[in-house]
């Protein structure tokens, strides 16, 4: 019996290592595509109104700082940026140190307004008909139908989307 809850503790152990490296790769793939997916609206706000937006922790010294910062302080007793909450304990209120985790286009707020917008002006038969598109990219969610409506308005019905970036979701932390 012990050694069944040790070999068992073991590969609880052995399979949370490589869940942890998992996400470490999967951050940094995405890392690498910020600049064609969730910055495009940082670069592209910024430049409308002629101004230049510096993303600071995106600074190449903090990124390459970040990545030699051991998982585990990183994410322990399953609490995320656990590091940085201990390091600003004595510098945050509380709601913003232990406040739920959005996604970088959620920050403003208004995420489920659009939301709510998108699910009462398209219907369910709609949304079945065009989540596929042509290039065989689904669409997630009726918000994002909503969006790719407006571009397609903009831009009209486009064939090849290859130049645009798709942000990569993380199911494994979201």
């Amino acid at each position: 019996m012990v050694n069944d809850f040790r070999q068992y503790r073991e590969e609880i152990i052995e399979m949370h290592h490589h869940f942890v490296m998992f996400r470490i790769d999967e951050l940094i793939d995405i890392t690498k595509c910020l600049h064609n997916t969730a910055l495009q609206r940082v670069d592209r706000s910024a430049s409308a109104h002629g101004t230049v937006a510096h993303v600071c922790f995106l600074d190449p010294e903090v990124v390459d700082y970040a990545l030699r910062i051991p998982a585990e302080y990183k994410l322990r007793d399953n609490v995320e940026k656990w590091i940085l909450r201990v390091a600003f304990d004595d510098m945050l209120p509380e709601q913003v140190l232990n406040r739920k985790k959005s996604k970088f286009w959620e920050g403003a707020g208004v995420g489920e307004l659009m939301s709510d917008y998108a699910d009462s002006t398209i219907t369910d038969d709609d949304f079945r008909r065009e989540r596929i598109l042509k290039n065989g990219w689904i669409i997630n969610s009726k918000e994002e139908l909503f969006y790719y409506r407006i571009f397609r308005e903009q831009f009209g019905e486009l064939e090849n989307l290859s130049w645009m970036g798709r942000t990569k979701g993380i199911s494994a932390m979201e």
